[in-house]
């Protein structure tokens, strides 16, 4: 059979079953609906062309292995029910680098291996305005590995992040234009016009 590139899953689907899209190499975009509460162990395993997932909006686990070897990841947004990421559930992702958790409430992190180490460096997490989440995640045990955090408003959002919410410019503190968000405090102009702070 040959692998898809897009899956729109239907509304009436509640569970995502292990290995359900196993090593589908040709895999770049998934559609996870509001009425999937369950993603079982390694369903997205192996789909090294997948490039942004939002895990949806009901469930409150990522499983174990859920999305090794996704090597062409690098948008990751968890829905504001997620309370949990499993072991290695994100493991050979390398090219992470924004995460957006629409969750108040850190999801409990297995261990840090759950994210590829250079990760903590290279992503910019994004947590909710709202609930001190920030404080939360800054200190919470795995997302206190991360170096830089932004926050956001999510209301309304319930799908994955696009061009339109990433930064157009980042300018540290001494007005220099930079390509990288760095530790530390940095200014982030938005294609709107605003100006939001980075921590």
């Amino acid at each position: 059979l040959t692998s898809p590139s897009s899956v729109i899953i239907p509304q009436s689907v509640k569970t995502i079953e292990a290995k359900a899209f196993y090593e589908c190499d040709k895999l770049t975009q998934v559609n996870i609906p509001q009425s999937v509460i369950t993603i079982e162990t390694k369903a997205f395993y192996g789909c090294a062309k997948l490039a942004q997932i939002y895990t949806g909006k009901s469930v409150e686990t990522i499983p174990e292995s859920c999305f090794e070897g996704c090597s062409a990841l690098e948008n990751v947004t968890l829905g504001d029910k997620t309370k949990q990421i499993n072991a290695a559930a994100f493991k050979g992702c390398s090219r992470i680098t924004q995460i957006h958790s629409h969750a108040t409430t850190p999801p409990t992190c297995y261990n840090s291996s759950v994210f590829d180490s250079n990760v903590y460096q290279d992503a910019d997490v994004y947590v909710p305005n709202a609930n001190n989440a920030l404080a939360a995640y800054k200190t919470a045990n795995v997302w206190k590995n991360f170096y830089v955090f932004c926050v956001e408003d999510i209301t309304g959002v319930n799908a994955p992040h696009t061009s339109t919410n990433v930064p157009a410019s980042l300018i540290n503190l001494n007005a220099q234009y930079i390509s990288n968000a760095q530790r530390g405090v940095n200014l982030q102009k938005m294609p709107d016009g605003t100006t939001k702070k980075v921590l």
